[in-house]
């Protein structure tokens, strides 16, 4: 006999991608506190870029875009952020 999976589990629901709306996008506070946290949860560097009006985050090495793009660059290392 098998138990039956319970109709809701967790507090999840899907929202459909037309109304998703990007976390980091657009706020620079939001972006640069998400990659200082990103760099200390990897501990690597990561670069916070910007693209025409939204924000991104990777990490260092991996970045090969427009230097000019770069906003600041986040070292796990370094005491301040």
């Amino acid at each position: 006999m098998t138990a039956a999976a319970p109709e809701h589990v967790g507090a999840c629901r899907v929202v459909p991608a037309a109304r998703r709306e990007p976390l980091i996008s657009h706020n620079l506070t939001l972006a640069q506190n998400h990659a200082f946290d990103l760099a200390r949860t990897l501990m690597v560097p990561v670069i916070l870029f910007k693209i025409e009006s939204e924000f991104g985050v990777m990490v260092s090495s991996e970045y090969d875009g427009d230097q000019g793009a770069i906003v600041h660059e986040y070292d796990p290392r370094c005491p301040a952020h």
